[in-house]
């Protein structure tokens, strides 16, 4: 399980979390994609994570298309997204939304809300 967040307190919380329920997780910061200091695609042949929490963050636009680059990558394929934002409504007008194969969650959330998101995306009990 990836996680990638602006928030370094966010991406402690949630691998914190994920851990408690059983689950191995890698985390990256949403700033090293956008700054272009990070290679997705290595990251994922490097950690192979199973599904990814992406929150999608300002600028919205960029992480947006960086979102649908990522799941276009022949590495994503199979891997599960929870994607996380405070602007879902906003979301909802981009190109792609409603075509989008991933669980979103609208910040704030609730803890036991994004296990079962995560558990959906993994098909898990």
């Amino acid at each position: 399980m990836a996680i990638f967040d602006a928030s370094d307190d966010t991406v402690e919380m949630l691998s914190h979390l994920l851990q408690h329920a059983g689950l191995r997780t890698v985390d990256g910061h949403a700033s090293d994609i956008s700054d272009g200091e990070f290679d997705m695609s290595a990251f994922v042949k490097a950690h192979t994570p199973n599904a990814i929490i992406w929150d999608v963050s300002p600028p919205y636009a960029q992480n947006w298309k960086f979102l649908q680059l990522m799941q276009a990558a022949d590495s994503m394929r199979g891997r599960g997204i929870v994607v996380t934002t405070t602007r879902l409504r906003y979301l909802k007008t981009m190109p792609g939304f409603q075509n989008g194969d991933f669980e979103i969650l609208e910040k704030p959330y609730d803890l036991d809300l994004v296990l079962s998101a995560i558990r959906r995306v993994l098909a898990l009990p």
